[in-house]
């Protein structure tokens, strides 16, 4: 089998028909498609069980979030490449093809495990012309973190499977900057390509990544950046700095965050519990050369995280009226039509072709 695409779904109903026809109206039959249902509670598991077959397989398990579900959907792959669709979004018609096949073959040959394409985002109704990214030139990317998602990617499997990458499960909030990291830095060989469009995003208001806790954020993030940074073969290179200056300007931010908008006492604990990560851990990156920012933070943490300078900023932020602390309030959805949507994604799709031959001699050359 030459593709296994990962779709993690929950309570996705509105959107997941619409997705799921977009990879298998293509026609092409040389993939599988792996919904991971992550405990929905709405008819999400109905529809994925409703589309079962040789090529749809339903896997359901208990609300642990979706990098979760998506590390689940991972552990069963049978392809040779992996790619990821969430569940309100579209892969463009036409990628799915023998040529995407044979393409695959030829990047196989070429020791190609990673390939970085275009992102396209438009609305949820697909009524707006869609914003195209490209992604940067492989020597522009900083520190194995590239500006465009991981969806963007075509993955070997291989590369997922021995490297043992995965996504963090920090609570129910997914921040996949650390699949990212750890792909383009494990990657021997990657292809970067603006050449190959294939997914289409669409801008769902209401999906977490538009509506998260700010204080959810802040903190899984900044775990995410200490662990990448502990986790680390070197604690003295530049992508260990990099990593190490992440981690100590999250909790500078997450700090002024709490001083401006408050915080809730609920989320207090874990708040200055970063606090004590920082102390705890800050023997680890006693090689690095930091930079003027990182040191200008780490004197304030110095002295935040001093016990009794702690209690008294904790004591200080408790005070305070909370705040709003999302991102965004989600919002009423408009009405969806399946048949509609399916129309607009073929006719949107005719201006996104592929040219396979341009990328293998662009990798050529």
């Amino acid at each position: 089998m030459k593709l296994s695409i990962v779709m993690p779904v929950y309570n996705a109903a509105v959107f997941l028909e619409q997705a799921i026809h977009s990879v298998l109206d293509q026609g092409w039959k040389d993939l599988e498609l792996i919904l991971v249902d992550d405990g929905s509670v709405d008819n999400s598991l109905e529809i994925c069980r409703r589309y079962e077959s040789d090529m749809v397989r339903c896997i359901h398990t208990e609300n642990h979030g979706t990098g979760h579900a998506r590390n689940t959907g991972m552990k069963a792959v049978r392809g040779e490449w992996v790619t990821f669709l969430d569940n309100d979004d579209l892969y463009l018609d036409g990628f799915l093809s023998p040529d995407l096949g044979n393409f695959l073959d030829w990047c196989t040959d070429q020791g190609v495990d990673l390939i970085y394409t275009p992102r396209l985002k438009t609305d949820i109704l697909l009524e707006e012309e869609p914003e195209v990214l490209y992604p940067e030139k492989l020597d522009e990317i900083p520190h194995h973190v590239p500006r465009l998602e991981f969806w963007t990617c075509i993955y070997s499997a291989k590369l997922l499977q021995e490297k043992k990458i995965r996504f963090y499960e920090y609570q129910l909030l997914d921040v996949e900057s650390a699949f990212r990291f750890q792909a383009f830095s494990q990657a021997k060989k990657l292809l970067c390509t603006p050449d190959l469009p294939f997914i289409l995003i669409r801008d769902n208001k209401n999906s977490a990544g538009n509506t998260w806790n700010w204080h959810h954020y802040y903190q899984v993030k900044t775990k995410v950046y200490l662990d990448l940074f502990l986790n680390h073969s070197s604690r003295s290179d530049d992508d260990a700095l990099f990593l190490y200056e992440q981690f100590v300007s999250l909790i500078c931010e997450y700090l002024n965050f709490m001083k401006e908008k408050g915080c809730p006492s609920q989320e207090a604990k874990e708040a200055f519990g970063l606090l004590k990560l920082y102390r705890k851990t800050k023997s680890s990156a006693k090689n690095l050369s930091l930079n003027q920012h990182t040191i200008s933070c780490v004197e304030v943490l110095d002295q935040a995280a001093r016990r009794d300078q702690a209690k008294k900023i904790k004591k200080d932020i408790l005070a305070l009226p909370v705040q709003s602390q999302e991102r965004a309030k989600a919002k009423p959805l408009p009405p969806i039509n399946t048949e509609i949507v399916l129309k607009k994604w073929k006719e949107l799709s005719l201006n996104y072709p592929r040219n396979y031959e341009k990328v293998k001699l662009a990798l050529k050359d």
